[in-house]
């Protein structure tokens, strides 16, 4: 299960696929997490957002041969288009309360 590129660009790679397999895209992270947890595939998830549903196991947390290195997250913007709104969200996002909600686990909202 994977989450869909947004892009639009035709050169859109995927990351963590392998070559051969059978993939079942889905528009957002919530999606990926609610397909895998149906059993539907299986995937990388992010372990936070999932933490309540291993515990519960509703999910279960496999072991790689060969983990993978965590991913780097980043936030980005048109660097033309700068006015009070995107300012405004920027200083949002420096809020460690906001840091924390927007990774906080998806089990207390499905």
């Amino acid at each position: 299960v994977v989450v869909a590129d947004s892009s639009r660009r035709p050169d859109a790679r995927g990351y963590g696929l392998l070559g051969g397999q059978p993939v079942l895209a889905v528009p957002s992270m919530r999606a990926k997490i609610l397909a895998q947890r149906e059993g539907l595939g299986v995937g990388w998830l992010p372990r936070q957002r999932v933490a309540g549903w291993l515990s519960s196991g509703a999910l279960v947390e496999k072991r790689m041969a060969d983990p993978r290195e965590p991913n780097t997250l980043y936030v980005a913007w048109r660097g033309d288009q700068v006015g009070r709104a995107l300012a405004w969200w920027v200083e949002q996002l420096k809020q460690p309360r906001l840091a924390k909600r927007l990774v906080q686990g998806l089990d207390r909202l499905a």
